[in-house]
């Protein structure tokens, strides 16, 4: 990616509609059309827009905690998907971590 995360939101717009309604099944709680429950396929099927959107969300510097980490020398290492399974970490990023070495 890049300094001004064009090519973050370029991956954006490249998810499939299934990926997307099953993000928006997690961030809001609603099951997706045809689905009874935000259940297990459910995060596993937005696992990749939620790495995307994490990505994202570091590149265009919207992380306070990411750009202090990456002040100190911090180099992103991976997304890890499902890190924070508490009921805010799953609505506002989908259980998204970050996970910088340094």
């Amino acid at each position: 990616s890049n300094s001004n995360g064009v090519d973050s939101i370029d991956a954006l717009n490249m998810l499939d509609a299934d990926t997307v309604e099953a993000v928006k099944a997690v961030a809001t709680g609603v099951p997706r059309p045809g689905h009874s429950v935000v259940g297990v396929g459910t995060y596993r099927d937005g696992e990749k827009g939620w790495k995307t959107l994490a990505n994202a969300f570091i590149d265009i510097g919207m992380s306070s905690e990411s750009e202090l980490y990456k002040s100190r020398g911090g180099e992103l290492e991976e997304i890890i998907h499902l890190g924070d399974d508490t009921k805010e970490g799953l609505t506002s990023a989908g259980g998204a971590v970050a996970k910088f070495k340094f």
